[in-house]
């Protein structure tokens, strides 16, 4: 008999205090199902993260944008290869996701990257970590943390951890309450084994930057709510004026509410939003995370569901849980519809063309 083994990850513990019925379908400690068709929120968020971390990384594709394009040549060949899809919206994603990454080095011009760590040789970027918990389980020999932090980085000789978002609309959640931030701040301290201040979170609003509107008579739109930035509104307050001071005063009006918008680490499109903790906090972490073990590896524990109003788009599950409720032949849809876990990997990255070589 080999070794018993009990891996946890935040999107378990977090997936558990949601709904523990969906907890239950995805979990390594139960039916350990993920599904073969890719959302598309989640695949174009997964090639702008590999785009990243080959930015910051070992820079192969020179730009986050060819990363991304090389990321879709390897899809595309591991979903001929596998059970896996692309996205039915494919071709739409991949316009998105190339326009995010390009924004991306426009953005940084005027902006500090951040200094990615390197630890012998080697960028922490999609850093794999695998932590052993002192946690005794009569069910388990071992009990391992697993995650993958995005990026860590160097600021003023103190460490952070970035982990980067995409989100469809400016929605801002407290990263002071993040389970996700604190539990990355607290792996990375264990991981190094020195004091890390806190993370960053990257948002990456899922929209690039259009020219400023021009209405009637050629004029430019003083509507502050385009889609556009303070640079490129000025540009084109220069190329119709001259100079923004010989501008129309709503104009004017409207290039100081976008300049307003904007910052060091953020513009409409971009946002870095900073959180720390403290010894105390960090040390309170990993108390919680033991205490969570206690019911998440408990095998007699109910696994009740959680219904709310988001679970049509939320759950990925919810056809399976609702043939559960109704009597229908659940598992067999499970097994038909999902692989483990375990089979999902990162088995697409042996298909990424190589950066020497003519795309």
């Amino acid at each position: 008999m080999g070794e018993r083994v009990a891996i946890i990850r935040t999107s378990d513990r977090i997936a558990f205090k949601r709904c523990r019925r969906k907890w239950s379908l995805s979990s390594h400690l139960r039916h350990n199902r993920t599904h073969t068709e890719s959302a598309s929120y989640l695949w174009v968020g997964s090639g702008c993260h590999y785009a990243l971390e080959d930015y910051h990384g070992y820079n192969f594709y020179k730009h986050p944008a060819e990363a991304f394009r090389a990321y879709v040549a390897a899809w595309k060949k591991h979903a001929q290869r596998t059970r896996f899809q692309l996205p039915p919206d494919v071709d739409e994603q991949i316009a998105l996701g190339e326009s995010l990454m390009d924004y991306y080095t426009i953005w940084l011009q005027n902006r500090d990257p951040l200094q990615t760590l390197w630890v012998d040789g080697v960028p922490q970027v999609e850093v794999k970590v695998l932590i052993e918990l002192p946690f005794e389980s009569p069910h388990y020999d071992k009990v391992l943390y697993q995650a993958e932090l995005d990026r860590v980085v160097v600021i003023d000789d103190e460490l952070w951890v970035v982990d980067y978002k995409f989100y469809n609309r400016d929605w801002t959640p407290d990263p002071d309450y993040d389970p996700q931030m604190s539990a990355y701040i607290w792996l990375a301290q264990v991981l190094y084994g020195r004091p890390v201040r806190g993370a960053i979170l990257q948002k990456h609003f899922k929209r690039t930057p259009e020219l400023p509107r021009i209405i009637a008579g050629g004029k430019i739109s003083a509507d502050k709510n385009q889609n556009t930035t303070a640079a490129l509104y000025k540009e084109a307050l220069e190329d119709l004026y001259g100079s923004v001071d010989r501008a129309p005063l709503a104009n004017r009006n409207c290039y100081e509410h976008l300049l307003s918008l904007e910052g060091e680490d953020r513009d409409s499109f971009i946002q870095r939003v900073r959180t720390e903790r403290n010894q105390n906090q960090i040390e309170a972490i990993g108390e919680q995370i033991m205490m969570e073990l206690e019911d998440m590896l408990n095998p007699d524990l109910p696994l009740y569901k959680n219904d709310t109003k988001d679970c049509s788009w939320d759950c990925s599950f919810n056809d399976i849980c609702l043939m559960m409720d109704s009597g229908d032949d659940w598992e067999t849809t499970l097994l038909e519809t999902t692989v483990n876990r375990e089979e999902e990997d990162m088995s697409w990255r042996k298909h990424l063309p190589n950066p020497n070589l003519d795309q």
